[in-house]
């Protein structure tokens, strides 16, 4: 079985309390969620799944596992794929800290 048929579906994703664990990689990487309020945001067809798909594959790419230094990096999607500061996006950052990765919309 391959670690995106591990992703949960989308409504188990609702029930996550703000600020929680969305999904925890075999390789010992947490994905945080941002609160409802403060953040970047994706758009709307960036749902849950399609997020950590995406997450799953970059950091495949990067070769991040549980021992990777705290660090980050940024990559062009070049397309509009969210807002930060009221203003759309085609980058997105990726950080690692203590295990956990964060996704979010960054301007350019």
């Amino acid at each position: 079985m391959s670690e995106l048929d591990l992703i949960p579906s989308e409504d188990k994703f609702r029930t996550i309390a703000d600020g929680g664990t969305l999904h925890t990689f075999r390789n010992g990487l947490l994905e945080k969620v941002s609160d409802k309020r403060s953040g970047s945001k994706f758009n709307a067809e960036w749902t849950f799944r399609i997020y950590l798909t995406w997450i799953f594959s970059q950091i495949e790419q990067l070769q991040w596992d549980e021992h990777t230094a705290a660090g980050a990096v940024t990559l062009v999607e070049g397309r509009s794929i969210g807002w930060s500061s009221g203003k759309v996006c085609t980058r997105i950052r990726i950080e690692i800290s203590s295990r956990c990765i964060h996704a979010y919309p960054v301007q350019e």
